[in-house]
């Protein structure tokens, strides 16, 4: 086993590694949907990088102050501890916060389209959509409070599913389309 800042390395978390990478960039599949949802799909470019360059803004200031005040001294997976600012930890955490309440909106509106159109709820703002989604978000956090450690699964549908969905199939799906339109 080799320790790199203070973090256990071992040949386990090396297989498991790719899963992990693969879950974090698993929302990525669903651009097409955005993309066909959005009033103007040609300005789809533009939404993903002012999206990207938002995150950026976000998380490198940290990421590299962090590094430049710490270096290798870190002893966790997480720099927010080490920082002795209150305020400074407390910002952080508002803009983590913030990433993954807009994640978590973007990456749930397929899964909320597909399971209106199953029950024939109407495309537009009415209670039907709201108690649907209620719903579903009930569900995810009842997921996510009786799964005490979501590291496994994270890794089992990272290194499975969302590699299929992200990696893979894209291809094999883009080669069928250019078959299709050359016959």
């Amino acid at each position: 086993m080799q320790y790199v800042c203070g973090i256990e390395h071992t040949v386990t978390a090396l297989i498991l590694c790719p899963g992990t990478l693969m879950f974090a960039y698993g929302g990525h599949a669903c651009f097409p949907t955005f993309q066909h949802d959005m009033k103007k799909p040609r300005d789809f470019s533009k939404s993903v990088i002012v999206g990207y360059s938002v995150i950026l803004i976000m998380y490198l200031p940290i990421s590299i102050f962090g590094y430049l005040v710490y270096g290798g001294s870190l002893t966790g997976g997480s720099i927010i501890p080490s920082l002795q600012v209150k305020w400074v930890q407390t910002a952080v955490n508002i803009l983590i916060t913030l990433h993954v309440i807009f994640s978590e909106i973007i990456i749930m509106s397929p899964l909320s389209l597909t399971m209106e159109e199953l029950f024939k709820i109407q495309n537009k703002f009415g209670i039907g959509r709201v108690i649907l989604r209620t719903i579903i978000m009930i569900a995810v956090l009842l997921m996510a409070l009786t799964v005490p450690k979501f590291g496994p699964i994270l890794d089992l549908i990272g290194g499975s599913t969302v590699t299929l969905t992200t990696m893979i199939l894209p291809g094999i799906f883009y080669l069928s389309l250019v078959a299709g339109k050359k016959k």
